[in-house]
């Protein structure tokens, strides 16, 4: 079984208009993503639903794992909610329970990230949990704590991003070594 433990529904630039600005004005960045023309309104998740699906089956990938890094506290709102565009991903994997698999994407600095993770568990059926540090914080802040205990109560994953991230955000938080305390603190992640 071939499984894609990293797919994203959408890239950041397609999500974020601050994003796609900053890269239009870079040449290196303009040339490296494919920014050309504007988004729809409202995106099509139907359409990019099936879209994934071909992309899959064109490179053999049996499974592919969904993730959603929440950058809107750093860049601004994304085209949907943080909530909405997790809701989008769940609808997916209803759709082709077989070939997605859903893991909830939340910035931990969020009032209600811990309520909204815990329902996304329990009412949605996540199977793990996506942090992209690059927004502005480190991994090992408390402020992500009442997620990892969420993880380790329910006995699934959290998967960061690590290493350099171009444009408007911050690379620092992601070096390896801030890492190392939460696997400390957290034995049983």
């Amino acid at each position: 079984m071939i499984i894609d433990i990293h797919r994203h529904v959408w890239s950041s630039s397609e999500r974020h208009p601050s994003l796609r600005e900053a890269y239009r004005k870079s040449p290196a960045m303009s040339t490296r993503l494919d920014i050309a023309g504007d988004l729809p309104v409202i995106p099509d998740w139907e359409e990019r639903g099936r879209e994934i699906i071909a992309d899959m089956n064109e490179a053999g990938v049996d499974l592919s794992v969904l993730l959603l890094a929440d950058y809107a506290l750093r860049l601004g709102d994304s085209v949907f909610s943080v909530e909405g565009e997790n809701r989008v991903q769940i609808e997916l994997v209803r759709r082709y329970k077989d070939r997605l698999l859903p893991f909830f994407g939340i910035d931990p600095r969020r009032p209600n990230a811990a309520e909204l993770f815990e329902k996304a568990i329990t009412e949605w059926g996540v199977r793990g949990l996506k942090l992209h540090p690059t927004v502005g914080y480190y991994p090992y802040d408390e402020v992500c704590h009442p997620l990892y205990e969420l993880c380790v109560h329910h006995g699934i994953p959290v998967i960061f991003h690590s290493g350099p991230m171009p444009g408007l955000l911050y690379s620092r938080f992601t070096a390896p070594l801030n890492f190392a305390d939460v696997a400390a603190d957290f034995p049983n992640l």
